[in-house]
């Protein structure tokens, strides 16, 4: 675990910075109007969907 000294306070990285860095995770800004069943919706209207390691495992019926 990496740590950095900004300001008065301490940064932890738990990995999370990297993986933004290398393109495997995507950071959106807005402010969230409401859910969906397979989405975030933004309150400018843009639509989020669940990615393929978010999505939650199929039930048995």
């Amino acid at each position: 675990m990496k740590y950095l000294r900004r300001g008065s306070g301490y940064y932890i990285d738990v990995g999370a910075a990297e993986l933004v860095a290398d393109g495997e995770v995507h950071l959106a800004h807005g402010q969230v109007d409401h859910l969906t069943e397979d989405a975030v919706v933004l309150a400018d209207g843009t639509e989020l969907p669940p990615t393929s390691s978010c999505t939650p495992p199929a039930t048995a019926p």
